[in-house]
């Protein structure tokens, strides 16, 4: 099993993962599409390094902050990576700073799916990112 490598989803945003075969993960996200299209953030994150064949539990973050950009938000994924079909499919959860009060901090996060794939960015897969509002 190796997660290592480059994936996309399905809006073609590129995830390289380094996996260093003890659990830890590190990588890098490219942005395909909207206002940080073409901008690169660090990843950081875990997985299971003794898994129950086929499918591995994992885990990443990320700050949407860079020496260009600050999206003053964060993103973490947690999933699974499925060997036999090459995927990770994995739950997101992006929070924002709302600058609002406390009561009102439910607007501040945006729940989704992205599915990962190893194969050709070419290829816009057909499953889109389900968005809501946390309430």
């Amino acid at each position: 099993m190796d997660i290592s490598g480059s994936w996309h989803n399905q809006l073609l945003s590129t995830v390289i993962i380094d996996a260093d075969g003890k659990g830890g993960l590190t990588s890098t996200i490219v942005c395909a599409s909207g206002k940080f299209a073409g901008c690169q953030f660090p990843l950081a994150g875990c997985y299971d390094p003794s898994p129950r064949a086929p499918a591995t539990a994992l885990a990443f973050v990320v700050d949407w902050a860079n020496q260009d950009v600050n999206g003053h938000s964060v993103t973490a994924w947690s999933g699974q990576y499925d060997e036999q079909a090459e995927t990770i499919v994995a739950t997101w959860i992006l929070t924002t700073e709302t600058g609002v009060g406390p009561t009102d901090e439910w607007h501040s996060s945006l729940i989704g799916q992205d599915t990962f794939r190893r194969d050709a960015v070419s290829t816009r897969m057909t499953i889109g990112p389900a968005r809501r509002s946390a309430s």
